[in-house]
């Protein structure tokens, strides 16, 4: 099948004008002022103007993402066309019955606690009553050192390292089940994961 590289071709050259564009505006638009009035003061007033919207954006995203418990982006597999990728996909009847017995491994968990699933249980409990094993929390800790995790984000990683671990009938997250849980919550290409990589992560 051919595949025609001008839309990609043309998508860079409007985006690369774009970002020209409005580098060459964050200084033109204040020296547009300065030349016009006269006035420094009104020249920082546009130039803080201009570069306001980006620092509140900056100062919001962090907090927000740190929230989203998956970052992973899924890609289209598209048709399969008679061709084999790999094993044949499970069914929803599949899936579901994972979902409810792993759904029921943490009510078994949780039963003496005022909360049933993993994604509801407080960061401190967690790491107090229900830690992950020694290897999987060292690979964790370093990613939280070297400045890759929040301690929120750290929770978040633990919560989905106890699911993996809930959906493919391990008792306990090991290294295995963190570097899932890190690879779910970042954008890092290097970490990308298959689909199946939960039930397949025992």
């Amino acid at each position: 099948m051919l595949v025609s590289w001008r839309p990609l071709a043309g998508l860079l050259v409007a985006q690369t004008g774009a970002v020209t564009a409005n580098r060459i505006l964050l200084v033109a638009l204040p020296w547009l002022v300065l030349t016009a009035t006269g006035s420094p003061a009104q020249t920082g007033l546009v130039a803080f103007c201009q570069v306001l919207p980006f620092v509140v954006i900056q100062a919001l995203t962090g907090p927000i993402l740190d929230r989203v418990d998956i970052w992973m982006e899924v890609r289209p597999q598209g048709r399969r066309r008679g061709v084999s990728f790999g094993p044949e996909p499970e069914s929803s009847a599949d899936v579901r019955a994972r979902v409810v017995e792993a759904r029921l491994r943490q009510a078994r968990r949780y039963r003496d606690c005022s909360w049933l699933l993993n994604a509801s249980c407080p960061g401190p409990v967690l790491v107090e009553r229900w830690p992950l094993e020694s290897a999987g929390q060292r690979l964790v800790d370093k990613e939280l050192s070297d400045g890759k995790l929040t301690r929120r984000g750290l929770t978040r990683v633990q919560r989905l390292a106890w699911t993996v671990a809930d959906c493919s009938g391990v008792p306990r997250p090991g290294e295995r089940g963190a570097e899932i849980a890190l690879a779910l919550r970042s954008d890092d290409s290097a970490r990308s994961l298959p689909a199946s990589v939960v039930r397949v992560a025992s």
